[in-house]
């Protein structure tokens, strides 16, 4: 009914009938190899007729904020509100966070045990995993891993209502994380928007190819510099450095799809990786050559790209978080993203610490999220 794997042998031959083992394969020879900023544990957990991926973390430090609590909590939610217009915020935040980075610290807040983590900025969940018997699931998960907290990474009302609500009936505690955004016609029908249907005009009217993962095969290396030019450069070094090796994995896996934007002169310029399951796609694979003129509208297309992909195969877009001005102007709804988090079996200064971090984002965050429309 339920086991847990990290022997390396076991996931190699799972891998040959489970496409979730297959995307383990190149971390098994060590996570630094193929995310250059995720150090980890990895394992595959089989739950009844679902295989998950899994990642553990003990004494690991700064891992890239899809593995670590403390890198989302901490450094990474202080670039992002530092980037406010607003003196006051900016002050309080730098007088408040060290101390608060600190007391995480010190209650060990990144030994944790993170279920369904694919190591991607958002984590997609199959609609039958709703954990309807998660006393077992806990008890096994607690006995194996006393000391680290069990984690469900990524969700949503919007998309794993009935998951959470069995988690919470479980005893995790929801911990609101950001603001994710979603493009489903059934919240709204987002092909109305003014943005989206001139940023189909410019995809229509492009000097650029849209291409196919099949002529994508041979551009990995290209793939990294134009995802590391918007994520890494740009926006954040704790979003995770993805090597060719993983790209290659991607590629390889039927949960993954690429599309591409090239020059009259043969030259890839931006690309647009999707992770699907279900009926719902995002992309954590984005990037473009960010030397072009904005008037060339890279972002826009590869992002225009993926709504017709989606309209195209009746899926839902969950959009992630950031550019949320760029994203509301074209019909995304907002949802607060939450982590489930089991601390029950820990002592009472991690467990405390715990609840004190879901009382202060609950109270302070959440509205400053929804104000602000992060």
């Amino acid at each position: 009914m339920i086991e847990l794997t990290t022997d390396k042998s076991k996931i190699q031959c799972l891998a040959e009938f489970s496409a979730v083992a297959h995307y383990l394969l190149p971390f098994l020879k060590g996570t630094t190899k193929v995310i250059s900023n995720i150090e980890a544990k990895v394992g595959l957990l089989k739950w009844y007729d679902h295989f998950i991926p899994i990642t553990i973390n003990t004494d690991e430090v700064e891992n890239s904020y899809v593995c670590s609590p403390y890198s989302a909590y901490i450094p990474y939610a202080l670039q992002e509100l530092t980037q406010l217009d607003s003196r006051i915020l900016k002050w309080v935040c730098r007088k408040i966070f060290p101390s608060f980075g600190r007391y995480f610290k010190s209650r060990e807040m990144d030994k944790n045990l993170h279920i369904n983590n694919w190591m991607l900025s958002t984590n997609l969940y199959p609609k039958s995993l709703n954990l309807s018997e998660a006393s077992n699931f806990i008890e096994y998960l607690t006995s194996s891993f006393p000391q680290h907290a069990i984690i469900f990474r990524s969700l949503n009302f919007h998309s794993n209502q009935s998951l959470m609500s069995n988690l919470e009936d479980s005893g995790f505690i929801l911990i609101p994380s950001r603001q994710v955004y979603f493009n489903d016609l059934v919240l709204f029908d987002y092909r109305k928007k003014v943005d989206v249907k001139r940023d189909f005009k410019l995809l229509n009217n492009s000097p650029y190819q849209l291409i196919g993962q099949g002529d994508l095969f041979g551009e990995v290396e290209r793939i990294v510099d134009l995802y590391n030019q918007l994520y890494i450069n740009k926006y954040s070094k704790l979003n995770p450095q993805f090597t060719k090796k993983l790209l290659v994995n991607m590629m390889n896996n039927p949960y993954f799809c690429f599309q591409g934007l090239r020059s009259s002169t043969g030259t890839l310029e931006a690309v647009g990786g999707y992770f699907q399951v279900d009926d719902t796609v995002t992309m954590p694979i984005l990037g473009y050559d960010m030397t072009k003129p904005v008037s060339d509208g890279l972002y826009r297309q590869i992002v225009v790209s993926a709504m017709k992909r989606a309209l195209d195969n009746n899926l839902i877009i969950n959009a992630s978080s950031g550019a949320a001005n760029f994203k509301r102007l074209r019909g995304g709804t907002p949802f607060i993203e939450y982590s489930a988090v089991y601390v029950k079996h820990l002592d009472k200064p991690r467990q405390n610490m715990w609840y004190l971090l879901r009382h202060i984002l609950n109270k302070f965050a959440v509205p400053m999220m929804k104000k602000y429309k992060l």
